[in-house]
């Protein structure tokens, strides 16, 4: 009876492996190996050779199996690893299409005037590629002078008074004036961060007093304004103490 049970126990093992075994055969034949599943169509937005040929190198490509990758985690390597891209969104639709939406980082400020390296509104450090910068952005967007910005490496985040110098940036962006631009950013000094611009002209702003965005935020409103009413007067200096919320004029 024991020997019989012992028999019929060994009997369902085998039966269950080779259930199992004919299952994994199946897999293998209809969805890894299987041609319906190859990738036929890969939807990108733009900068289409460059996009297809980084997929590429991640399996994601023309006719590759649609599940030899996680999306989700394709997505989050390549955002980790190269730091130009700001976020990638990657979609399968069975059974062979492949949406991708990959968004790169846009510049707003060099942190040398050797280096190629810039950072976008977020305080992300990256290097400056054909892909993300044109000539002409790279060229007009401000450089930021200072010394612990200097030694920032792709992949890093900006701190201390360069991301104050960041945020005041940011800020003009967003009131900038078409008659003149900021050039230049220097916060190597100790009391003041001094904007340089294509005007020829200093605006010197007192920058330990930029302890908040409503105060970076009257200080280059205070600073534009100024530049913009100076007109064609010989000053060639402004500055702005946020604390008393007036600009003061003086002779360079």
């Amino acid at each position: 009876m024991r020997l019989r049970q012992k028999t019929r126990n060994i009997i369902g093992g085998v039966i269950t492996v080779a259930f199992f075994i004919g299952l994994i055969v199946l897999y293998q034949l209809l969805i890894v190996n299987g041609e319906q599943f190859e990738i036929k169509t890969i939807n990108l937005d733009n900068d289409k050779q460059y996009l297809s040929s980084l997929l590429e190198s991640y399996n994601i490509a023309n006719g590759k199996n649609i599940f030899s990758f996680n999306a989700k985690k394709t997505s989050s390597i390549i955002e980790e690893k190269l730091h130009h891209i700001r976020s990638v969104k990657i979609k399968k639709k069975l059974p062979s299409t492949v949406y991708v939406d990959i968004s790169h980082r846009v510049p707003i400020m060099r942190l040398s005037e050797n280096l190629l390296y810039v950072t976008d509104d977020t305080g992300k450090v990256f290097m400056a590629t054909k892909h993300n910068t044109t000539s002409d952005i790279f060229e007009t967007i401000p450089i930021l002078l200072d010394e612990e910005a200097v030694l920032l490496r792709p992949g890093d985040t900006l701190n201390s008074k360069a991301q104050l110098a960041l945020d005041i940036i940011t800020k003009f962006n967003t009131i900038i004036d078409p008659s003149f631009s900021i050039t230049q950013i220097d916060t190597s000094n100790e009391i003041y961060i001094i904007l340089r611009t294509n005007k020829n002209k200093n605006i010197f702003i007192a920058w330990e007093e930029l302890t908040d965005e409503q105060l970076i935020s009257k200080g280059i409103e205070i600073a534009v304004n100024a530049m913009i009413k100076g007109g064609n007067s010989p000053l060639s200096k402004i500055i702005v103490l946020v604390k008393e919320s007036r600009a003061h004029f003086a002779q360079m």
